[in-house]
């Protein structure tokens, strides 16, 4: 069967995954997302689907420390990129890494999201693909520390936008399945599998947020692309991820 060329690009980015460890990236507000590829990007076989992804779980307190530190040469780029004066650029990331390996830790970060980081290349795109995987509530809570660290070291700061108060739902709650799917192939590859159909949904879900929250009137687009989008997920994690052990 002939292979999808978007599939195996993704497919030699998850065996360089293997070669060499990777972790985090950092701080620089996200892209629109990548276009859409062919709906069966992630299919490269005829093997017979895993069984549904199970919720995810938190990540352990050693993969938290790993990654902050793996994560020290993207946030430092991070802080570059934040306009940070060079002299103040080493302090920066260390503070940013500290901030990483405590929050982590006490807010009980996903694991998939510290897998996304700790296996893909250390730059700014990483982190806008990553991050994006963090639920609202982490996610502001992280930029808040992100902007007193940047701002204390002289670089660029972004204040958060005024809060509206709306009727909605968390995309966490909207698209528990697509998040699972997705979940599971970020702890078997991290995000050096690119699939443009799964960053497009987190993308579209957080550029939707007010408040944290995805309002009604978006909710129907957004629940009918989770629900499309995770059986490309499953697929992928069917094709490249099958026999590996979860992350512990």
């Amino acid at each position: 069967m002939t292979r999808p060329l978007a599939a195996v690009i993704a497919l030699l980015a998850l065996a360089a995954c293997k070669d060499k460890k990777q972790t985090p990236a950092a701080a620089a507000p996200p892209d629109d997302a990548a276009a859409a590829a062919p709906a069966d990007a992630g299919r490269t076989s005829d093997k017979p689907l895993l069984e549904p992804a199970p919720p995810p779980g938190p990540s352990t307190a050693d993969a938290c420390k790993i990654t902050a530190e793996y994560a020290t040469v993207t946030l430092r780029k991070a802080a570059e990129a934040r306009k940070v004066p060079a002299d103040k650029l080493d302090g920066a990331a260390k503070e940013l890494s500290a901030a990483f390996l405590e929050m982590c830790g006490a807010d009980a970060w996903p694991a998939y999201f510290v897998e996304c980081i700790g296996k893909s290349t250390q730059d700014v795109d990483t982190y806008r693909r990553c991050f994006d995987r963090l639920s609202a509530p982490r996610r502001a809570a992280w930029n808040a520390r992100l902007e007193t660290i940047i701002g204390a070291a002289g670089g660029t700061i972004y204040p958060p936008p005024p809060q509206a108060e709306v009727e909605g739902t968390t995309f966490e709650e909207l698209c528990p399945v697509f998040v699972a799917e997705s979940g599971r192939l970020d702890v078997c590859a991290g995000a050096g599998m690119y699939i443009p159909q799964l960053e497009e949904v987190f993308a579209t879900a957080r550029r939707a947020e007010v408040g944290g929250l995805i309002p009604v009137d978006a909710q129907p687009a957004i629940k009918a692309m989770c629900d499309e989008r995770a059986q490309v997920a499953r697929e992928a994690a069917s094709n490249f991820c099958r026999g590996q052990p979860p992350a512990q």
